[in-house]
């Protein structure tokens, strides 16, 4: 309802006109006119006033209804994804711990860190600051109030979730992109020692009674026949630490060539080792300051009532 109807209108003017005929005096004595002129110039006149009046008044109550209805809307819809927020943070953080996981097994890690799809800031960023200041400070009642404080504490973290997916990211790169060096330095060492294996069998001149070529073909032949022998970790265990400590103790010109890429694949194979320890703890460490955001996120949406 945003006007005063014609009914209406007319409604108080006729009621106004019958109460006002009852006390023909009235307007002698306050106006110094006689009822004909009063009926014909004040009263309409003040009728007028009254309903212009009682038309603005509606207006303004109506523009205010809106204005909260629509603050609390706002509230509502902020704290909905809040809640979703809070959701996908618990989601994300088993999904870290689920990658952590897989960095800690004793095999080359071909995972990728999932990012929950809410875990995100972006429908609260279609709200200016000071939208969302009034809709949660200025708008609350006296027992609905967050405090200047609590929604300093709500911009921090919101920017603290962001960061956080930003860093999630930024460390499964980093992995990604060491990971790929150290595999590809491990890959040519090894496809070293596997030529040098079928030159020496194919040559003639290599006797298989020397202790440690004969020593080497049964490690190369056990590999062989193992189970998933390609995996970095199989082919470490049972070829290049038994090649390496059969070259320690067999010195000659055939160790000494293959000590070479032994040692490569060795050095290769610590360094992505090392760089999985590191993103272990790194991904620890922001696991945990996850679950501290979580938390104060839960205790600030916490206190938004609707």
């Amino acid at each position: 309802m945003d006007t005063i109807s014609l009914n209406t209108i007319d409604t108080i003017r006729n009621h106004s006109l019958d109460t006002l005929t009852n006390h023909s005096g009235i307007f002698q004595h306050w106006f110094g006119v006689s009822n004909q002129t009063a009926f014909t110039t004040i009263v309409p006149t003040i009728i007028t006033i009254l309903v212009a009046l009682a038309t603005i008044l509606i207006n303004h109550w109506l523009e205010v209804s809106k204005i909260k209805a629509k603050k609390v809307s706002v509230k509502s819809f902020v704290k909905s994804q809040l809640l979703s927020i809070i959701d996908a943070g618990q989601k994300q953080r088993q999904f870290l711990d689920e990658y952590i996981a897989s960095l800690k097994q004793r095999k080359v890690s071909n995972s990728f860190i999932q990012i929950s799809a809410h875990f995100n800031t972006k429908h609260l960023l279609t709200f200016k600051q000071n939208e969302l200041f009034e809709s949660l400070v200025i708008n609350s009642q006296n027992t609905n109030t967050i405090t200047v404080d609590d929604f300093s504490e709500l911009l921090e973290l919101l920017d603290l979730i962001d960061g956080s997916n930003e860093n999630i990211k930024s460390a499964f790169n980093e992995l990604d992109a060491f990971s790929n060096n150290y595999i590809k330095d491990w890959n040519v060492s090894v496809s070293k020692i596997r030529d040098l294996h079928d030159y020496w069998m194919a040559d003639n001149s290599v006797s298989i009674d020397e202790p440690f070529i004969n020593k080497f073909f049964g490690i190369y032949k056990y590999w062989s026949g193992l189970e998933d022998r390609t995996d970095m970790y199989v082919l470490y265990d049972n070829i290049i630490l038994p090649t390496l400590e059969l070259s320690k103790r067999f010195v000659n010109k055939h160790s000494t060539t293959i000590l070479r890429p032994i040692l490569d694949c060795q050095a290769a194979f610590r360094n992505y080792e090392s760089i999985k320890e590191l993103h272990i703890i790194s991904n620890q460490d922001i696991n945990n300051e996850l679950g501290l955001i979580i938390s104060r996120l839960q205790s600030v949406t916490d206190r938004i009532h609707i």
